[in-house]
């Protein structure tokens, strides 16, 4: 299913053993090198620890169920992470460019693969003055190239133009 990333942010973490909310989420970890989402940040008993994605059971309408306390972990417990943690990467406020350098906008939100855990798409801002000559910009996944600190380039839009159509034979 598709989600907001906002449907993440501030949700109570609910444990089926604990029975009751246990955490909040912080903030999602997001992989830039494939714009996955590897887990979230969680505020745990007045100390920052982690919910891996692959351990949430369900996502409720206005929670995140897990099966048991002992899935969540402190940073530092999960070393296959670490470069991932060490990028700290949220593409909100990114600016988006075509790879001809045409920029397009920032990123002013996007929109989480629930079942896959990936940065499905990317809604793009744009200044006021060039808002008013487009619309807003929705970009899928496959049409990022890539992902750096600043920038996520996309490709070049193309349109190809209909060639022109040879004129009909006469009817005898």
């Amino acid at each position: 299913m598709l989600r907001l990333f906002t449907d993440f942010e501030n949700v109570p973490v609910i444990s089926v053993h604990a029975g009751g909310k246990i955490a909040v989420t912080a903030k999602a970890i997001i992989d830039p090198r494939d714009l996955s989402i590897a887990g979230f940040y969680l505020n745990y008993k007045g100390e920052q620890t982690i919910l891996l994605s692959q351990d949430i059971r369900e996502i409720g309408p206005s929670s995140v169920v897990i099966n048991h306390e002992e899935d969540l972990a402190a940073p530092d417990e999960l070393i296959r992470l670490q470069d991932v943690l060490g990028y700290n990467f949220s593409p909100l406020g990114k600016k988006v460019a075509t790879e001809s350098g045409k920029k397009l906008g920032e990123v002013e939100d996007y929109v989480i693969n629930d079942d896959s855990w990936l940065v499905q798409k990317i809604h793009v801002h744009q200044a006021a003055w060039r808002s008013l000559a487009s619309s807003a910009k929705i970009i899928d996944r496959n049409q990022i190239v890539k992902v750096d600190d600043t920038t996520i380039t996309v490709n070049d839009a193309s349109v190809s133009m209909p060639k022109t159509a040879a004129r009909p034979a006469p009817i005898n």
